[in-house]
């Protein structure tokens, strides 16, 4: 993991790019959430680099972090998309003891995807290459996109870096049609297959994901290879 977190700063005015939070160690988590890009920038001069490595690998002080930030910018305690990942893995863990980790396809954090495309195009590339590289030492081996962008990113991503990946359905390219298929697709990371499913964006999830329930119908069956 040297790899990753010898990248994560770029300077005292970038925030740390945030390559996962995980429940411990990340080599040990079989499951990947992906989204599009982290929604919370903490900068160096906030966190020294060590505190904040050790930050991302606990996920409940993570937690306790994000809300204490969130009301210091006189916000709720959590968002939309932080609510419907938390109802998600809930709803998950009642199928899986396996341990999850949560990462993006920019691992650069920004308030919103206005602010991200308005990020130096190289930052971004490397953004990018932090999350190849998680995948390739954590080898997950069930992968859950959530969001059109996420999923387009990721596949590019799987194709750029020759990742040998197989699309059960190709003939969907809405994100609606995507998550009707379960899994959607099925990669090869250094001699691991991991199977990928895809559904919309979690901000859209709510307390219960009742609009999700046909994935998850499905999701439940491919959980529990895991």
């Amino acid at each position: 993991m040297d790899e990753i977190y010898n990248k994560i700063y770029i300077s005292n005015s970038y925030p740390y790019l945030r390559p996962f939070i995980s429940e411990g160690d990340p080599k040990k988590c079989k499951i990947f959430l992906v989204g599009i890009n982290p929604a919370t920038p903490i900068l160096p001069t906030e966190l020294d680099k060590t505190t904040y490595i050790e930050l991302i690998q606990d996920y409940e002080k993570f937690l306790s972090y994000y809300r204490n930030y969130r009301k210091s910018k006189f916000k709720t305690e959590i968002s939309r998309t932080r609510y419907g990942i938390e109802s998600f893995k809930k709803w998950l863990k009642q199928y899986t003891s396996a341990q999850i980790l949560e990462t993006d396809v920019y691992t650069y954090p920004t308030e919103s995807l206005v602010e991200l495309d308005k990020i130096n195009p190289d930052i971004l590339v490397i953004s990018k290459e932090i999350f190849v590289n998680v995948l390739k030492e954590c080898r997950p081996e069930l992968v859950i996109i959530y969001g059109k962008r996420a999923a387009d990113t990721f596949f590019d991503l799987a194709q750029i870096n020759k990742f040998q990946l197989f699309i059960y359905d190709t003939n969907s390219n809405k994100i609606q049609q995507m998550e009707q298929t379960v899994p959607f697709a099925k990669i090869n990371i250094f001699g691991k297959e991991a199977y990928i499913a895809v559904c919309r964006h979690f901000m859209y999830y709510g307390k219960t994901g009742e609009s999700y329930k046909n994935f998850k119908d499905k999701l439940k069956n491919l959980v529990s290879k895991v």
